[in-house]
């Protein structure tokens, strides 16, 4: 059985903090990858402080043997410590009868402890298009609500470096709080996938994700598909830059950024189905099936 969990990439975020773990988190929204973090079981023993933490709450310290396949670079802004824990609890703990809202917990609260993040596993849990917090706190404690996008979106990243999350919260926190404050009011008025992308560009400026000069350059770059209206918004969330842009265009615009920058770009679906489970047997898949957000395929580029 290989359990596999999206990437989720948050756009603006409120920090809420409580005594109780559980219910500490964040207001916020951001975007779901079509993309997943897979894990199943070998003889491999991971070496990752989130999932060991997440296994110590479970009750699973003697089954942390889990293989991650991991598309996207872990320390940029994928939410990939949360979609790592998730897909590795998943997959030994649902086997061994542990229910889905009980892993989910937990890895919350491994997250929450050790400073990796507050939203991301909530997000995940949801998994479909743009996802908005309208509660915070883990899975089956705090609630989410997701709007479907445009079917002809696509996702552009860029990273441009690392920055840990515990270093984020730490160096960025007056601003992310007064930011994302203004950017919830406004979003949560009036959700929509265009709102989201106009609250995250100006909560990444505000903040200081995006710089002036580096968006100057992004504008020049990009100039005519942004007249045509090919580039539907973008944003940085710690150092990963995210474009949301038509299809049609996404090798060609991923193409200007790799040259101009000279590091990997990434294009991927929004994703139209959240954490699955995908069953073998002797090396062939027989049944895929999806325990939240369930809807067909993501369209490949």
């Amino acid at each position: 059985m290989k359990v596999r969990v999206p990437y989720h990439i948050t756009g603006f975020w409120l920090p809420i903090l409580k005594d109780d773990v559980y219910a500490t988190g964040s207001l916020g929204a951001g975007v779901v990858l079509g993309t997943y973090v897979e894990a199943y079981p070998c003889a491999r023993k991971l070496n990752d402080k989130v999932i060991s933490r997440a296994f110590e709450l479970l009750n699973l310290e003697d089954g942390v043997y889990v293989c991650l396949d991991e598309p996207r670079p872990v320390r940029v802004g994928y939410g990939a410590s949360a979609a790592r824990a998730l897909a590795a609890a998943l997959s030994v703990g649902l086997p061994r009868g542990l229910s889905f809202c009980t892993i989910c917990r937990e890895v919350h609260r491994a997250e929450v402890e050790l400073g990796t993040g507050l939203g991301d596993v909530l997000a995940e849990s949801v998994g479909v298009g743009v996802v908005y917090r309208i509660e915070p706190g883990a899975p089956c404690v705090g609630v989410a609500d997701f709007i479907v996008p445009r079917e002809d979106a696509a996702v552009i990243t860029l990273p441009l470096g690392q920055m840990d999350t515990a270093f984020m919260l730490r160096q960025f926190r007056d601003r992310i709080v007064e930011a994302g404050k203004r950017a919830y009011s406004a979003f949560i008025r009036n959700p929509s996938f265009e709102k989201f992308l106009e609250c995250a560009h100006r909560f990444s400026r505000e903040v200081g994700f995006l710089s002036r000069e580096y968006e100057e350059m992004l504008l020049k770059a990009l100039s005519m598909y942004l007249s045509r209206g090919d580039v539907l918004g973008y944003f940085i969330k710690k150092r990963l830059l995210v474009l949301l842009v038509e299809k049609r265009s996404a090798v060609e615009i991923a193409d200007i950024l790799s040259m101009d920058v000279g590091a990997p770009v990434y294009i991927d679906p929004i994703s139209l189905q959240g954490i699955h489970i995908v069953y073998e047997r002797a090396g062939d898949k027989v049944e895929e099936a999806a325990i939240h957000g369930q809807r067909e395929g993501s369209k490949q580029l």
